[in-house]
């Protein structure tokens, strides 16, 4: 989860909104000269940035993954793989995705903040340490937005062939419960975390 602050919220922001312009622009414009030629049609994006530029402030390679993914859904359908793209909402997912970051993971993540392109350093909530995932090459990251105005990024990465456990003839049985969650027949026991019982409250709050 990110912890931008109020500049990068508002860099976010703009980049969903401009994102999802760019992709409802170009499937209008496509619909529109099917419908006069049976042509398929790909504006260009450039083209775009000269007639609005605001849309200069934001990701660019945003907006570029934004055309690209309405030129596929547009192919998609007319191959017969897929419905007829709809028109993005603002109260749909709002997301888009960069691929031109860093590629090292000790480079991409410094201390508990993210480099994301344009927006800079972005604080986030770290649960594991990257550095020891074995991650080789970061291919692209994608920042969404929540309907309940919370940020987060998700990280596509490439990562070490796991090295396999060494061989044992030792054979060991596992036991489900109620009470305890898990018990094994060297008598270690794997509490029952209760999870349900503890998120009532919030479970309670959210209906």
């Amino acid at each position: 989860r990110l912890y931008p602050n109020k500049e990068q919220r508002t860099f976010f922001n703009k980049t969903f909104g401009c994102c999802r312009f760019v992709y409802n622009h170009c499937l209008w414009m496509k619909s529109c000269i099917y419908e006069e030629t049976y042509m398929n049609f790909n504006p260009n994006l450039r083209s775009f940035k000269e007639e609005w530029e605001w849309l200069k402030e934001a990701d660019s390679q945003g907006l570029a993954n934004a055309y690209m993914d309405n030129k596929k859904a547009y192919q998609s359908f007319f191959d017969g793989k897929t419905k007829y793209p709809k028109y993005k909402r603002k109260t749909d997912k709002q997301s888009y995705r960069n691929a031109m970051m860093h590629s090292d993971i000790n480079e991409l993540i410094v201390g508990n903040k993210i480099i994301i392109p344009k927006a800079g350093p972005v604080s986030f909530r770290q649960g594991y340490d990257f550095h020891n995932l074995g991650i080789t090459k970061v291919w692209n990251i994608t920042v969404k937005k929540t309907p309940t105005n919370k940020y987060f990024c998700s990280i596509c990465c490439e990562v070490e062939e796991p090295k396999p456990l060494p061989h044992t003839d030792k054979d060991i049985a596992f036991d489900l419960g109620l009470k305890d969650f898990l018990v094994d027949s060297d008598g270690n026991v794997v509490h029952n975390p209760k999870y349900f019982k503890k998120s009532q409250d919030k479970l309670a709050k959210e209906q």
